[in-house]
């Protein structure tokens, strides 16, 4: 397994114009992933609440990736990130 654990914070984004309930989840980098659209509209009104606070919830975040072909014969590199959250109260 090729996965790394690195530190995240899991942030709603009300702002983003697709989707109000948004919630990203942010390395030291940058936006890494996003919730899906069903979770993210269950955990975006405790987030907001949170973060009205000051509070922002921190987790673990596995990433992995690899190069792909695509069936054009495009390199591309593929990622995926797990997050694993309490349950929203």
């Amino acid at each position: 397994d090729d996965a790394i654990i690195i530190p995240v914070h899991v942030v709603h984004t009300p702002n983003n114009k697709w989707d109000k309930n948004a919630v990203a989840i942010m390395s030291e980098h940058g936006q890494i992933g996003s919730l899906p659209k069903g979770d993210a509209a269950r955990y975006a009104p405790r987030m907001a609440m949170l973060q009205a606070r000051g509070i922002t919830l921190r987790a673990q975040a596995r990433v992995w990736g690899y190069d792909s072909i695509d069936y054009d014969g495009t390199m591309t590199f593929r990622a995926s990130v797990t997050v694993e959250l309490p349950p929203p109260h």
